[in-house]
């Protein structure tokens, strides 16, 4: 079994797209085909479906992986590289399927009526069995600290609910811990000694864009410490003495 991160996992097979990986037989390209190829990239052992059907490596024979995948059983925490099986008689998949999941689309072969590997979009991820994620999978990315990415998560740049979840975590990150620091950052808490409130010292992040102006301050501004006068919603205001110095959101106030 190899090694490699999920960019990768999912570069690997996007470079597959409109060709035929792997043929069975007298049934031609098919989905567990594909399986079969990306089992045999990723140095894993190939067992039959135990139904003749890509099911079956769900229903019928999913312990025999269990070496190689952990499986996944709510559809809310599947993530891009993840092997998703569908389910035989499925609105969607009548003869079941088993493909990745990349963003909102699945890749694989014999879909779309097409014999090769195509990446279509996907909206029915709720029908699906579970999934196999790759346990060879590793991260690369130098984790940041906690607080910073709670900072990027009040910024919009981990997006929302479930989606929040699945890619923190994929990241490495413990949800609730960074979400726990977020709504201290949102709306304060007792047990945080560094609490945004009206009259705590504050500096303010460098390059945040003033709320008034739409642009960003003087590079001196952001060096200097200044006072909460006023918080309205997401809307910070900063001082220095009585005089007033901007407005930013909450996630570009740093308190000291």
């Amino acid at each position: 079994m190899i090694t490699l991160t999920r960019a990768q996992l999912v570069d690997m097979n996007k470079a597959v797209i409109g060709k035929i990986v792997y043929t069975e037989g007298v049934y031609g390209a098919q989905c567990v085909g594909w399986f079969k190829w990306l089992c045999g990239k990723l140095g894993v052992p190939v067992w039959p479906t135990g139904t003749n059907y890509a099911s079956g490596y769900w229903t019928k024979n999913r312990e025999r992986y269990a070496p190689y995948f952990q499986f996944i059983t709510d559809p809310k925490q599947f993530q891009d590289g993840d092997i998703i099986i569908f389910p035989f008689g499925g609105k969607n998949t009548p003869w079941s399927h088993i493909c990745m999941k990349i963003g909102a689309a699945i890749l694989a072969q014999n879909q779309d009526n097409k014999p090769y590997v195509t990446l279509i979009p996907c909206n029915y991820f709720n029908t699906a069995l579970g999934a196999f994620r790759f346990k060879g999978l590793v991260n690369t990315s130098p984790k940041k600290d906690v607080y910073t990415i709670a900072q990027e998560v009040v910024q919009g740049k981990w997006g929302n609910g479930a989606v929040r979840k699945s890619k923190l975590t994929a990241a490495g990150y413990d949800y609730a811990t960074v979400q726990a620091i977020v709504n201290q950052i949102v709306y304060g808490s007792a047990a945080n000694n560094k609490v945004l409130r009206v009259g705590v010292k504050v500096r303010i992040e460098a390059g945040a864009t003033d709320l008034n102006t739409k642009q960003p301050y003087a590079a001196f501004v952001y060096k200097r410490t200044y006072v909460v006068s006023e918080i309205i919603g997401n809307r910070v205001v900063f001082v220095q003495g009585k005089t007033v110095i901007g407005a930013v959101t909450k996630a570009n106030v740093i308190v000291q």
